[in-house]
């Protein structure tokens, strides 16, 4: 990965940043996990049909006239944002062809990127970023129930699961603050009393958790003790094609340091809000 370019120039080329920077960052971002991933060309919006009014079916004597009914259709936009990162190496190691080389300066500032987009994603950061979930009304509130500190039952997953599904969604996430998943894990199946905890390991990915059936994903973003329970079919992420890592000697020349610079377009969204359930934990 020779990094010998002029101010500004490309560092790799489109399928080498994929490999080092987009797929990093959609397997660390929280919000690339329970989402469903849509690729936008170029800064181009995406728009999500939402059906606010569906048509209504009813059965029908024979020879009589079926009833006619319209669906009302809205739609929800996502217009990416433009996010960045920056990150200063060394000239030793930007002279480097190891393939390493690109994946630890990719890693990094997907890292850094991931954060960045999980706060906006799980919080509510001022523009430009896009509005997230702690700004998105409509959604399903849901309170643990807390005794001497501890979680005592499971009581607040089914209740979420079951306000999700009135609403027409199905939760896949539990996306949680490190302090709540602590509280989960320290909780035995079937509460107080019970004997095994019920956050399990996926057979099928070991260092994965799941609570009663569903990922549970782990996220310094999300407000403290907060679950948020997510359908990842109503959740959208948006990333634009058009991502760039660029490079650039002169700002750190006296140094002998190199900038390297990620640029991504990303928005994301829920169009049907009320299939999002928030969980909360009162204070001990």
């Amino acid at each position: 990965m020779s990094l010998n370019t002029v101010s500004g120039a490309p560092v790799l080329n489109s399928a080498q940043v994929e490999d080092s920077l987009v797929k990093p960052l959609e397997s660390i971002a929280a919000i690339a996990l329970c989402s469903t991933i849509v690729r936008t060309h170029g800064s181009s919006a995406l728009r999500i049909p939402i059906t606010a009014a569906t048509p209504t079916a009813s059965f029908v004597a024979e020879g009589a006239e079926i009833p006619v009914t319209d669906a009302d259709l809205e739609e929800l936009v996502l217009t990416p944002r433009k996010l960045a990162g920056l990150s200063v190496i060394t000239s030793e190691l930007a002279q480097t062809s190891t393939p390493q080389a690109a994946d630890i300066v990719g890693a990094g500032l997907a890292k850094d990127i991931a954060k960045k987009l999980d706060m906006a994603a799980f919080g509510n950061l001022p523009a430009p970023a896009p509005p997230g979930l702690a700004a998105l009304s409509g959604v399903k509130a849901v309170t643990a129930h807390l005794a001497g500190g501890k979680l005592t039952d499971f009581d607040w997953a089914a209740e979420a699961e079951s306000l999700s599904a009135v609403a027409g969604g199905n939760i896949t996430h539990w996306v949680a603050s490190p302090d709540a998943a602590l509280l989960i894990a320290t909780t035995p199946l079937g509460g107080t009393g019970g004997l095994m905890s019920a956050m399990q390991p996926d057979p099928t990915l070991p260092t994965r958790r799941q609570v009663l059936g569903r990922p549970l994903i782990v996220s310094t973003a999300v407000a403290s003790r907060t679950i948020w329970g997510i359908d990842n079919s109503r959740s959208f992420l948006a990333i634009s094609e058009d991502v760039t890592l660029e490079s650039d000697r002169s700002v750190y020349f006296t140094s002998d340091r190199i900038a390297i610079r990620a640029k991504l377009r990303v928005s994301f969204g829920w169009p049907n809000p009320e299939t999002v359930v928030k969980i909360t934990i009162p204070a001990a």
